[in-house]
């Protein structure tokens, strides 16, 4: 299928858009500006709230919009948090011991390595509301600020003292959460938010001097979450 652009098109729909385009340059303008900033975002991370994203709607928001929340995570419930052993690679869950090498089935990727891996599921708030979030294996270590090997040691030996310990610093230690649409807006023109990356609030300028490096690992790792969002997505809660 190839795509054809009538640079002068005729008839009553076209006229009827010409009109309305020379009469609303005020809102074509906005709109051009907003997916410029959007596009070219400013290295200065903007803090939102959970309330502002709510009043998002399909009308106002692009498919590239990115936005930044400061919120916790008040009630932790370990029993959301899944570590298992999967692909080095895409994450699919495996039989292998860690640390072997092998061909996951799932990627294709030859030489993967079988390593531990983390889904946590959890509720992120802030004053003005809460929300409902998945966060995959990088995130969950930056949640928690410790490797997933010692994410999953603590979840799979029950240490009663580590979990305490855990669920008291995300619930009291706020952290800055990327939130985005899912690719249902440009589909089917429905919006639903999902998590895209999570940063640690003293890491903020050090992240944004290296944002262009993580660009690749960081639409990975949307991608990822886009997936995951059709099963889980970012929902307020009521």
């Amino acid at each position: 299928m190839s795509t054809v652009i009538i640079h002068d098109p005729n008839g009553a729909r076209a006229n009827a858009l010409t009109d309305w385009a020379l009469t609303h340059q005020d809102i074509l303008a906005n709109r051009q500006a907003r997916v410029l900033d959007v596009r070219n975002p400013s290295p200065l991370r903007v803090i939102i709230t959970l309330d502002d994203l709510n009043q998002k709607t399909n009308i106002n928001t692009i498919q590239e919009e990115r936005l930044w929340v400061k919120v916790v995570v008040p009630e932790l419930d370990f029993d959301r948090v899944h570590a298992y052993i999967g692909c080095c690679n895409c994450g699919r869950r495996t039989d292998v011991p860690v640390g072997k090498a092998y061909t996951c089935t799932n990627c294709s990727q030859k030489g993967s390595m079988a390593c531990p891996r983390v889904t946590t599921n959890c509720d992120i708030s802030d004053s003005t509301g809460t929300r409902s979030v998945t966060m995959f294996t990088s995130d969950s270590e930056t949640l928690f600020r410790m490797p997933a090997e010692d994410i999953f040691r603590i979840k799979h030996t029950k240490d009663d003292i580590a979990i305490k310990a855990a669920t008291e610093m995300v619930r009291t230690k706020p952290i800055l959460v990327q939130l985005g649409p899912t690719v249902a807006l440009s589909k089917s023109n429905a919006l639903q938010w999902c998590l895209k990356k999570v940063a640690l609030e003293e890491n903020t300028e050090e992240a944004s001097e290296e944002n262009e490096e993580n660009d690749q690992a960081a639409l990975e790792a949307s991608e990822e979450n886009d997936q995951a969002a059709l099963e889980n997505t970012a929902a307020p809660k009521k």
